[in-house]
């Protein structure tokens, strides 16, 4: 007896294949990326309010800082943008697993009382089953077929849900694109642990330390938790008066005020004793050596599409994002999202502060 099938629904064998795992790659991938991408521009704008530690007053800052929050205020508007999108993803997964197995029940049933389901899913009743054997047939066919078509027409919609809940993601750019300079601190003067800018004309020479190897008053390594005070690890220091601050960790801190090579910068030395080496920590924004390429043009606007290194300490980071123009894809198994939202697994590692 010639079996009862139907036409516009799924092969068998592509609904036994039916894939949802990239709804649920795509929902954890986009609630990672909406947490870095705030954790990130929070840690820069707290970087350019006060860059290695000590508050950044002054026209430049405030632009700055100003562009700064504009940028952490977007961002934040775009990750509630990826969790709603993740949202509705991990939904449609848990709607389109149900639909899926509802069709597969239904088969199971037919095959169960002796029909065979093809994989156009026509239904073929046994040959002794006669003229009832001949309507069960119809029976589940029709039911199979309406299932399966239950699970295109939830596909299809999920798919819409997630091009409207992720529109706003189709173009993500900063609008400004001007730069702000990280401040001159040759012509600043530390006041307080802030920053102040100072009038035009030659820079005033770095302050000298009371003590060798202390820093001035306002001054201190860009470290937590007390400092002791004490006399330098090096024994020629030491013999001289040379004092050093020691943090809850061993590791050693000396103020070196600047020459001629050099900007004013911590030494630090990791633990005491042999084998640990010594190291040098930037103040201010700026590098140990004068001579070093120029690290103050901050581009305040656009993060890199790849994560950025985490910045040492006293610089303030670059991270930029891309103009995103998303290609449509298309799942395995049919889903199409428009706009595709599923390339856009951007993962942007956190920036330290």
């Amino acid at each position: 007896m010639p079996g009862v099938g139907g036409v516009g629904v799924p092969s068998l064998p592509e609904l036994q294949a039916w894939d949802i795992t990239h709804l649920e790659t795509a929902a954890r991938d986009w609630t990672a990326t909406a947490h870095n991408w705030e954790t990130s521009f929070s840690s820069i704008h707290k970087a350019v309010v006060a860059p290695g530690g000590a508050v950044w007053e002054g026209a430049a800052a405030e632009a700055a800082q100003q562009s700064t929050l504009a940028d952490l205020v977007k961002v934040r508007g775009w990750a509630d943008v990826l969790h709603e999108s993740a949202a509705v993803a991990r939904r449609g997964a848990d709607t389109l697993y149900y639909a899926k197995q509802s069709v597969l029940n239904a088969v199971e049933d037919a095959q169960a009382a002796g029909y065979r389901v093809g994989e156009d899913l026509s239904v073929t009743p046994p040959p002794e089953a006669g003229v009832a054997g001949a309507a069960g047939a119809q029976v589940y066919a029709a039911d199979i077929q309406e299932r399966a078509a239950q699970l295109v027409a939830h596909d299809k919609e999920i798919a819409a849900k997630i091009s409207t809940a992720s529109a706003p993601l189709h173009s993500v750019t900063f609008a400004d694109t001007t730069t702000t300079r990280a401040p001159d601190t040759s012509k600043f003067q530390p006041v307080d642990r802030t920053w102040k800018e100072g009038p035009d004309g030659s820079p005033p020479p770095p302050p000298k330390p009371p003590v060798e190897g202390l820093p001035p008053e306002g001054i201190s390594p860009p470290v937590e938790g007390p400092l002791t005070e004490g006399p330098a690890s090096r024994p020629s220091r030491a013999a001289k008066g040379g004092r050093s601050l020691y943090d809850e960790h061993g590791g050693e801190w000396r103020y070196f005020p600047g020459d001629e090579r050099h900007n004013p910068h911590w030494d630090y030395k990791a633990r005491p004793g042999p084998g640990s080496k010594w190291g040098n920590v930037g103040i201010g924004g700026l590098p140990p050596l004068k001579d070093t390429p120029d690290p103050s043009i901050i581009s305040m606007p656009t993060p890199p599409p790849e994560a950025a290194p985490s910045p040492g300490p006293g610089l303030i980071p670059h991270i930029s994002l891309p103009h995103i123009d998303l290609p449509p894809p298309t799942s395995g198994e049919g889903l199409l999202i428009d706009g595709g939202l599923l390339a856009l697994l951007i993962i942007c590692a956190p920036v330290g502060a």
